[in-house]
């Protein structure tokens, strides 16, 4: 949106001076097609940005488009597969982490793009499932262990379906407790089916050892480990902008001192924000874990969806908290966009939120961790409106204004020339807009295409 803003205030002002010339010189050719092509590049800019509107506007719609495209592609393989030419217990396996890998993020996804993506790869994870579970149940003993393979496997598809329809509902309505638990009861199914095949699996000649993680894996401390290596990066992420907003102070110019200042304090806010966000997920798994333990006793085994998710969503935020310090370095120091420093501080929104998401699962709302949990939330939104405040008070400076050319001043021929020059610049932002055009075009087509 920032972009095409900036193209169209560009094509505004060239219109400006256009305008004028072909006022100053009314016989002027060159001065009316150069008109004409601010007018063209204009209506242009104008539905680019009508374009990134109404995508974003219908978001929503997409999201769940694509999960009713994944419940037609999941139900239409239940009636069906051809199978392969070979298939083994480690690739049924296979297939199955991936199963769980796809419904953790289709959970945990902090929106409708995300979850559209999570869609395709869930279709992608049952085309494969229930293909090698066809192949390799004809290599059973006898019926009855070929006929519980696939039977165990066309059941997981069937409560993957009912995991995609408790999607659709909670989507439209996130703040629901009651959608939500019906969401996390459907993943919980989805979890149970995986393990109901690998206890099939376990039937077959061979695999009585078989198992979604490696013996001895504990998947708790796993997570634990995760976020403890989360929340010491962010901490050294923390240390390192305060060393370099003094370093950089000492390098800059009076009047870019302040804006540094800025955007490192506000780049440090988020660092700590997320820190504090990190620290109650950890304290909101270590309760869910308790709470767990106590229902279950004995039998009590970790969720490999739930730490899945929990891990991947701590490894996210640690890798955009370093881009926000690079961004942050780069931009202060004047070799970066104010923009990319913004697209940045969003990035980290999105990921502490994909980390929220997975730390309020199957959490008593009520608990002090989880008021712990959203206070931290806000104080990373509240931090990253700063920095993109401060990332736009160093767009101005590193942006004068231009003076207005005298093209009265210019005899005919020059002003022929200035035009003709100002006409060949534009026909190349319009190849360079038409270029990046197509290029958005293939990756909107690309990510919200559901095999």
């Amino acid at each position: 949106m920032l972009s095409c803003a900036k193209l169209l205030a560009i094509s505004n002002n060239q219109l400006v001076v256009s305008a004028k010339s072909a006022i100053q010189s009314v016989d002027d050719k060159i001065a009316k097609q150069t008109l004409t092509a601010t007018q063209q590049s204009i209506q242009a800019q104008i539905e680019n940005m009508t374009a990134v509107l109404s995508d974003l506007g219908s978001e929503n719609e997409r999201g769940l488009a694509a999960m009713n495209q994944a419940i037609e592609s999941i139900q239409k393989l239940q009636k069906g597969v051809k199978g392969y030419a070979k298939a083994e217990a480690s690739d049924v396996l296979a297939s199955c982490k991936e199963v769980l890998k796809a419904c953790a993020k289709l959970v945990f996804a902090p929106n409708q793009a995300e979850a559209s993506t999570a869609c395709s790869e869930s279709v992608s994870a049952y085309d494969k499932l229930l293909n090698e579970s066809s192949t390799f149940a004809k290599t059973a003993p006898n019926a009855q262990i070929s006929a519980g393979l696939t039977n165990a496997s066309n059941n997981s598809a069937a409560m993957m379906v009912k995991l995609l329809e408790a999607a659709k509902v909670a989507s439209t309505s996130r703040s629901d407790p009651k959608s939500q638990k019906q969401l996390e009861t459907a993943s919980e199914q989805v979890t149970a089916s995986i393990n109901a095949i690998i206890m099939a699996l376990r039937k077959f000649p061979g695999e009585q050892d078989l198992a979604l993680t490696e013996k001895g894996t504990d998947l708790d401390s796993l997570a634990e480990a995760e976020m403890n290596k989360c929340a010491e990066l962010i901490a050294n992420a923390a240390m390192l902008l305060e060393k370099l907003k003094f370093d950089r102070d000492s390098q800059l110019p009076d009047y870019l001192k302040s804006v540094n200042t800025g955007i490192f304090d506000a780049a440090t806010a988020i660092a700590r924000a997320v820190a504090m966000l990190v620290k109650a997920s950890a304290i909101a798994q270590k309760e869910r874990q308790a709470n767990a333990k106590a229902a279950q006793g004995a039998k009590y085994h970790a969720d490999p969806m739930w730490t899945d998710g929990l891990i991947s969503a701590a490894q996210e935020v640690s890798a955009t908290i370093q881009e926000l310090v690079k961004a942050a370095q780069d931009c202060a120091a004047g070799n970066g966009q104010e923009e990319l420093l913004v697209a940045t501080a969003r990035m980290v929104n999105q990921a502490t939120a994909h980390l929220v998401s997975a730390s309020r699962a199957k959490a008593d709302p009520n608990a002090q961790s989880q008021r712990d949990l959203s206070n931290a939330a806000k104080s990373v939104a509240t931090a990253s409106n700063s920095l993109v405040k401060n990332a736009g008070a160093l767009g101005k400076l590193n942006s004068p204004e231009e003076e207005e050319e005298d093209f009265s001043t210019l005899s005919g021929v020059q002003q022929q020339r200035k035009a003709h020059n100002i006409n060949n610049k534009m026909l190349e932002i319009e190849v360079q807009i038409k270029a990046e055009q197509q290029r958005l075009f293939d990756i909107r087509k690309q990510k919200y295409d559901v095999k």
